[in-house]
């Protein structure tokens, strides 16, 4: 037993010690990653910017065509009141 010992004590001092190398090297080797996620990060915010942009220009386009609308709309129903209030005036006389 006394050979074994020391030879099992070796191995989880190892292997700790191996773990924490992996861990180092591991974190070491994602920091130039970094930069690169966060580049996807900033163009990933660039393009929901523009998608947000180009459909508050379409949406400020549908609402100008639908007040355009709503004018002529209303300058038809106000000619068509004239008419008829012009009607009945002569009609009454």
């Amino acid at each position: 037993m006394s050979t074994i010992t020391p030879l099992a004590t070796a191995a989880p001092l190892a292997a700790r010690l191996a773990c924490s190398a992996h861990v180092v090297t591991v974190a070491s080797a994602a920091e130039p990653h970094a930069g690169g996620v966060a580049f996807v990060v900033v163009l990933a915010v660039i393009l929901f910017l523009v998608a947000l942009t180009r459909a508050v220009l379409r949406v400020a386009a549908l609402i100008g065509n639908f007040l355009q609308l709503a004018a002529a709309m209303t300058s038809a129903i106000l000619t068509m009141l004239i008419a008829a209030a012009v009607a009945v005036v002569l009609l009454v006389h």
